[in-house]
This record gives structure tokens, C-alpha cells and sequence, in this order.
């Protein structure tokens, strides 16, 4: 943790309250303010509770890259999970970082991140709309094959209990469930719903326990956010995970190139 906070391009503050003590802790590396930079465009905020012994919730700011993955570009600790907490984490975030590149924001149905999210990005829409979500997965399944009527409600009722789930145990039940299906189906839930946030969350709950004293939980976060973004690199530099282009037109072919081979697959899709 020294040596970032050695790195005057990152950004780590520590913030108190009225009585001095510790409130909570904000922490943004370079590279995850140049990866907000270019895409920046949707973001979503989510939480850990209650991360370590002291008590302190986690927040992160995830967007996704041109790779498809889910990449944290900010995250806090707050000693209180309120609208005034959040909000004071979040205005750091604003006060370094271009917040006008964000068009659209997204939460569960946490009325303290909700409220933080509209002070600090006033003209970003946001998103809670299950009506659209439901609408687009009742169109994929009725696309994919040999899904009867009687399976496709089925796994239709566990993306919905996942959806309105009330607890963390409840989403886990029917993501599993949803994970179990055919190669296609399981597929399409892991990368189109559950992408953003699943990697980096679940590795937080894997990695982190909340016997673990402050500061060990504080370097494994930014160890894991270095992972991420070593991961992300490695992706971009891959020569195998390019694609052919050879029987397309020159003009696509020099396209295709310029861009990651998920955002060729979103493409080609259209």
C-alpha cells in the first residue's frame, strides 16, 4: 500500500469524521482512472458488507472493458453504510476523474447507493428496470432450441428469484442453478447477465474474510485490483486470442483488427 500511495498519479485518501476517527478510505490506481477514461460510459456500483473485523463495508465502481470483462476503477471502505458515506467517497471520485462520460448508471435496489449515484452523476440515467431485463430473456430462450415450454419458465422463474432476490443466499441458490443448465443457456446468463460484477465480487468473497485485520484486507484489495489489471493486459497482448480475418473485406479486416475479439463477436451479432 506504500508503494502506491508513492505513485502521486493514484489516488488514496483517507477520511474522517467529526471525531477523528477513521470514516472511511478510498483507493483509485492510474491505470483504473485511464480504464474509467475510455469506458466509462455505463458504470455500476456495488457492495461487499461488513468486509473486515472492524466492521467497514466495501464499495466498488466496476465498468466493463472491450474484453467483456468486468473491471473494478475505484473502490472505498466505509465505516457506515448510509447516502452521507457514500456520497463522500464518491465525490473524491468526482473531484479526479471526468464524470460527464458516464450516461448510465447501475444498482441493486439500495436506496442509499441509488441516492449517492444521483447527487454525483445528475445527468447519468439509472438503471433498475427488471421490465427490460425479463423481456430480453424471455427473447433468448425463445430463440435457443429443444427448450420446451415447460424449461423455459423454469429457468425463466430462477433468473427472476436471482433478480428480486432479498439476501445474498437466495441470488447464490438460483445463480447456481442457472450455472447448471446446458453449455448454451449457462453461457449466455455468464456473459451477458452475470459478467460485470460476478468475476471481481465472488473474488472479494472468496479471498476476503472478516476476521482478517484492516490493513492485511487492505493490501489483498489492491493485490486483487493488480491481478485484474495484469489479467486485462495479458488479454490485450495475446496473439491467440486475436481472430482471422482473412475472408473479410479489407475494410473490416483493418476494423476487426483495431478492436478486442468480443467486441468483433458483439458486431458480427448485429
Amino acid at each position: 500500500m506504500m508503494e502506491q500511495q508513492k505513485d502521486h498519479n493514484n489516488v488514496i485518501k483517507v477520511l474522517h469524521n467529526s471525531d477523528g476517527e477513521v470514516a472511511a478510505i478510498f483507493v483509485q490506481l492510474e491505470k483504473q482512472r485511464q480504464l474509467y477514461k475510455t469506458y466509462g460510459n455505463v458504470i455500476e456500483l456495488d457492495g461487499t458488507y461488513k468486509t473486515t473485523k472492524a466492521g467497514f463495508s466495501l464499495y466498488h465502481l466496476l465498468i466493463e472493458d472491450n474484453n467483456g470483462d468486468g473491471q473494478p476503477v475505484a473502490m472505498f471502505l466505509v465505516k457506515e453504510e448510509t447516502t452521507d458515506s457514500i456520497s463522500t467517497c464518491l465525490e473524491v471520485f468526482s473531484e479526479n476523474n471526468d464524470i460527464s462520460v458516464t450516461k448510465v448508471t447501475v444498482t441493486d435496489k439500495d436506496c442509499a447507493e441509488i441516492a449517492a449515484l444521483a447527487k454525483y452523476f445528475p445527468t447519468a440515467t439509472h438503471i433498475l428496470c427488471h421490465f427490460h431485463v425479463l423481456k430480453a430473456i424471455d427473447a433468448k430462450l425463445n430463440k435457443i432450441k429443444n427448450i420446451g415450454k415447460q424449461k423455459n419458465n423454469e429457468i425463466q422463474e430462477y433468473f427472476r428469484s436471482a433478480l428480486f432476490a432479498a439476501t445474498q443466499e437466495e441470488f447464490d441458490a438460483s445463480h447456481e442453478h442457472l450455472m447448471r443448465q446446458d453449455g448454451c443457456v449457462a453461457a449466455y446468463f455468464r456473459d451477458n447477465w452475470f459478467n460485470i460484477v460476478d468475476n471481481f465480487h465472488y473474488t472479494i468473497k472468496d479471498v476476503l474474510q472478516k476476521t482478517k485485520r484492516f490493513p492485511e484486507v487492505l493490501r489483498t484489495l489492491v493485490n486483487i485490483i493488480l491481478l485484474c489489471l495484469s489479467d486485462r493486459q495479458v488479454k490485450q497482448n495475446m496473439p491467440e486470442l486475436r481472430f482471422s480475418t482473412k475472408s473479410k473485406h479489407p475494410l473490416l479486416q483493418n476494423y476487426a483488427k483495431s478492436i478486442s475479439p468480443y467486441a468483433w463477436t458483439k458486431v458480427e451479432e448485429e
